[in-house]
């Protein structure tokens, strides 16, 4: 999140805080933010780190790191290298990134200006139906359409062949793909399609369990994909329409869903109704008895915030602290 907000000072602190692998796969996803802004250096410096922890690091979560230096190393330009660690990863587990890995060689590709390449790359997993590789598959096509320098129709093209893609992956996951790409054709001024999209992401919703918080999230994004186009009352009616289901949400689950209900409207220009939902939020996590899940939700608000851009209020950062002030066991 540090990161999303562009404090990669503060990301830098924070990494080291970081304990096992985890640390391995931040230094190599930082690593591609520093590439991808031009700091060759950086980016080497901490790709690096990454493998020092990948050196010291068996079992599965050592290929995990790997994929993303991988990542990072297409970014720099290092094509051989990415290549060759992302063949290596597929070798020894394809179920899990053979579509990763055919995504990684197209941004290779791609960072070298060669369109087609990084098209074909994807294309030798098309038509797989397993959700790693479909999931892994779709993401490349997403992030090939927008990658800077393509020609317009280049970069319908990938986002045609992402939609097909995502036909393969989970109802649930194909609404976040759906509200994605919508944002690119609204990015590229084909409202219509942008509409169109939308319009089959919410279709999608409909046919979900609507007793499934975990949908809140994705609802959220929806309606804020509503309000970036123009129609805020679609956006509205959509969270009207799922707020019932974060007052039913599991007690830990509760204050998340609220936190991203608020999201949405603070996006649509509901102030009002964002602040009632965020009190909510607040209510939610103050009200539950262990520590652990009591500290999570309120990371989660926060973080929910941050990434809005948004200040709490004088009574919302004071209820806050007062979580933070009174955490205890039990756990």
């Amino acid at each position: 999140d540090y990161l999303l907000l562009g404090a990669q000072e503060e990301a830098r602190k924070r990494v080291e805080q970081v304990r096992g692998w985890r640390r391995g796969a931040l230094y190599a996803q930082m690593a591609e933010r520093e590439a991808r802004q031009g700091d060759f250096a950086a980016a080497r410096d901490l790709i690096a780190k990454a493998e020092a922890v990948r050196a010291e690091t068996p079992g599965w979560e050592g290929p995990r790191i790997g994929a993303q230096i991988a990542e990072a190393l297409a970014v720099l330009g290092d094509v051989n290298s990415s290549q060759r660690l992302a063949e290596e990863l597929e070798a020894a587990d394809e179920r899990q990134y053979a579509g990763q890995s055919a995504a990684t060689k197209a941004q290779a590709e791609a960072v070298r200006g060669d369109f087609e390449k990084a098209m074909k790359a994807l294309h030798r997993v098309d038509g797989d139906a397993d959700v790693e590789i479909a999931a892994g598959r779709t993401r490349g096509y997403l992030d090939l359409a927008r990658e800077k320098g393509l020609m317009p129709a280049q970069r319908l093209k990938a986002l045609e062949a992402g939609e097909q893609s995502a036909a393969s992956l989970p109802l649930w996951e194909r609404v976040g793909v759906m509200t994605e790409i919508a944002q690119v054709h609204r990015e590229a001024g084909r409202r219509e399609r942008a509409r169109g999209m939308l319009r089959k992401a919410e279709e999608i919703t409909a046919s979900l369990p609507a007793s499934s918080s975990g949908m809140i999230p994705l609802v959220s994004e929806l309606a804020k994909g509503w309000g970036r186009i123009g129609d805020q009352g679609k956006g509205r009616a959509l969270l009207q329409q799922w707020e019932p289901f974060a007052a039913k949400a599991i007690d830990i689950d509760r204050p998340g869903a609220y936190s991203r209900l608020s999201s949405g409207r603070r996006a649509l220009g509901d102030k009002k109704e964002a602040d009632r939902l965020l009190l909510l939020a607040v209510a939610s996590a103050e009200s539950l008895r262990n520590a652990r899940p009591r500290a999570l939700s309120a990371v989660d608000i926060c973080l929910t915030l941050g990434r809005d851009g948004a200040e709490p209020s004088a009574e919302i950062r004071r209820r806050l602290e007062s979580l933070l002030a009174n955490l205890k066991d039990p756990w």
